[in-house]
């Protein structure tokens, strides 16, 4: 098993690139020591109960009874993905051009390589790494329930804090109004980006849980079912992505096949959730 483990970790570990396929040489992670208390992210509790999947418009809707987890705060970091890769729990990323539509903001080239970025989510991972990291913290990836219900409440709406337009206090990118995409503009253009797209810096935008930084990035990883209502988070697909056609509107799922590290060119960030 553990050799089979391995052969799969090979193949699905992909490169430090959004949309782009893995390649070049085995990246399997070794043995890991296991995580310290501060390589583990900061966790909140979300009470079981009923969760209605679907998007803000439309007639796909399901409502689910799900039990209690512990999800974390803030999308895993730079810091505590390299943290992983230098204690053997993860497969080192390659660097590679990252693609994102954030094109203002650190965000727009891979995490792992920006200066002084250790807050910034950690994208352009690929979903095998992603899942070895919560794997290495005793965790996995959320299911679709799991995350609309932390992101946004047992109801369907289209932000993690309600359906009113963002704003700077609730999105480095929510300046401009949502029904107007063009219009959108960066609110870390007249601030200090690095900052404005670290995790922790927009309390004001934080779900009904209380967990924060809901698609700091352009999107969220999620793990697969064999019986979800998106059609785009079932298997044999890899994993699915939240995203938004604006920033931070989760009105949207991708699926990711195992050769690449986004769905659509959008750059996804992650979170564990612990049961």
């Amino acid at each position: 098993m553990k050799r089979r483990m391995a052969v799969v970790m090979a193949i699905v570990a992909t490169v430090l690139s959004a949309g782009c396929n893995s390649s070049g040489s085995d990246v399997s992670p070794k043995s890991a020591r296991p995580p310290g208390p501060e390589d583990i992210p900061e966790a909140l509790a979300v009470a079981g109960q009923s969760v209605t999947s679907g998007v803000a418009v439309g007639p796909m809707r399901k409502t689910e009874d799900i039990s209690g987890f512990r999800i974390a705060k803030y999308p895993v970091t730079v810091a505590q993905f390299r943290s992983c890769v230098e204690a053997g729990g993860c497969a080192p990323a390659q660097e590679q051009a990252c693609i994102s539509r954030q094109s203002d903001s650190p965000l727009g080239r891979p995490t792992l390589d920006v200066a002084g970025g250790d807050k910034l989510p950690a994208i352009c991972v690929g979903v095998a790494q992603a899942k070895a990291f919560c794997s290495w913290v005793g965790a996995k990836l959320p299911s679709l329930p799991q995350f609309l219900l932390a992101a946004r409440g047992p109801k369907v709406t289209r932000f993690a804090w309600g359906d009113t337009s963002p704003g700077c206090q609730q999105h480095p990118e929510g300046k401009g109004s949502f029904f107007s995409p063009g219009s959108m503009t960066s609110c870390a253009l007249n601030d200090d980006p690095l900052r404005a797209f670290s995790v922790g810096q927009h309390p004001a935008g934080a779900g009904s849980s209380g967990i924060e930084d809901v698609l700091l990035s352009p999107g969220e990883l999620i793990d697969v079912s064999m019986d979800a209502y998106t059609m785009a988070c079932v298997a044999p697909f890899a994993a699915c992505v939240a995203y938004g056609v604006v920033p931070a509107a989760i009105d949207g799922f991708e699926p990711v096949t195992a050769g690449e590290t986004a769905a659509a060119n959008k750059a996804y960030s992650f979170r564990c959730v612990w049961n």
